[in-house]
């Protein structure tokens, strides 16, 4: 008898000691795994250079995605809206429904996306028009969080450019006469407080010089401004500079970007001018997606993985390319700190301007 509950007793032990080790091997690896896909979300939305965590196991989507484009249809925005969809459709596995809805310098079509369903099924595009329009307060109905900033996809630069026959050769000439003679170097741009207007404050901050700004409706009229001699300077995207550049008709004498682009390898980059604009460098016209902020995670997650797929797909990168376009891409984490701190800075900007 005794031996047989000996036995007994010792079985026991056994079993009990295979249990615990099973459970701290469960444990160990579920604490493993926690650790990667934490590191793995910090890193991928964070940077745009890694890769994101795998899109989660939903089904989203089941049906077309409403993409709203907030300007006209033909339009620069449009054309880039259209080009971004076809690849993402790919990663999509759904087609994508174009919506121009223009007026506000893009807020309208921000508004109308928000006014839908936050199920995930729209989504809008909007350039640095987004904040602009939340900083300057000009469209009340639009405030920072009322917006889910989904990624930056790309800028394009800014440029300043005179005549071939001003008196201005370098950039720092005309920053030197602008600082001698405040307020003489008239200085054209696209809109009140848009981005070319904002680019002369903050030069004129950084600088320390004092221009005259003037205000065209388009960036088509700056151009004509420009060329009708009707302002010294003027301020618009590279990508509409560069044609007149190349033509001889302008001459660029500076451009915003980090490094020199390829169409423009002899004109020096803002930081390069030395008078404090290294603050100035890197600025551009950004272009990115929106989507509602009630939007659930886990829709989140398929929107990171498909637009990192995309703005990583060959197509899409020739087409940065051809459209002379900085791809400066800012996944949902990162994209979202640089809004709201642009937002911070602009607000102080446009105080200034009242």
């Amino acid at each position: 008898m005794k031996k047989l509950l000996a036995l007994c007793l010792a079985v026991v032990m056994v079993l009990a000691l295979s249990a615990c080790g099973q459970s701290k091997t469960t444990n160990s690896g579920s604490t493993g795994t926690g650790a990667s896909t934490g590191t793995g979300t910090s890193t991928g939305t964070s940077t745009g250079t890694t890769t994101p965590d795998p899109a989660p196991t939903t089904k989203f989507p089941e049906k077309p995605i409403t993409f709203y484009i907030p300007f006209d249809a033909g339009s620069a925005a449009d054309t880039y809206c259209r080009q971004f969809g076809a690849v993402a459709e790919k990663y999509f596995g759904q087609s994508l429904v174009y919506v121009n809805k223009s007026g506000a310098s893009g807020a309208v079509g921000l508004l109308a996306m928000l006014s839908q369903p936050a199920d995930g099924y729209t989504f809008a595009y909007n350039a640095m028009n987004a904040a602009t329009n939340i900083a300057s307060g000009q469209v009340e109905d639009l405030k920072e969080d009322m917006l889910q900033p989904l990624a930056l996809l790309c800028s394009d630069q800014s440029t300043i450019a005179v005549l071939p026959k001003s008196q201005f050769n370098t950039f720092e000439e005309l920053l030197d006469y602008a600082k001698a003679n405040p307020g003489a170097v008239l200085f054209g741009g696209a809109q009140s407080k848009g981005t070319a207007e904002i680019l002369c404050c903050l030069i004129e901050k950084y600088a320390g010089v004092d221009f005259t700004y003037i205000t065209y409706d388009s960036g088509k009229n700056c151009i004509l401004g420009l060329l009708g001699d009707n302002v010294d300077c003027a301020s618009t995207t590279a990508s509409m500079m560069i044609p007149y550049n190349e033509s001889g008709e302008m001459r660029i004498l500076v451009q915003t970007a980090k490094e020199r682009a390829a169409k423009l390898p002899n004109v020096p980059t803002i930081s390069e001018c030395g008078h404090n604009l290294e603050k100035v460098s890197g600025y551009s016209s950004w272009k990115a997606l929106f989507i509602h902020p009630d939007v659930p995670e886990e829709i989140l997650k398929v929107y990171d993985d498909v637009i990192y797929k995309t703005v990583h797909d060959p197509e899409w990168l020739s087409f940065l390319e051809n459209q002379d376009q900085v791809n400066n891409f800012m996944a949902r984490e990162e994209f979202e700190t640089y809004f709201h701190d642009q937002i911070v800075e602009l607000t102080e900007i446009f105080k200034n301007l009242q």
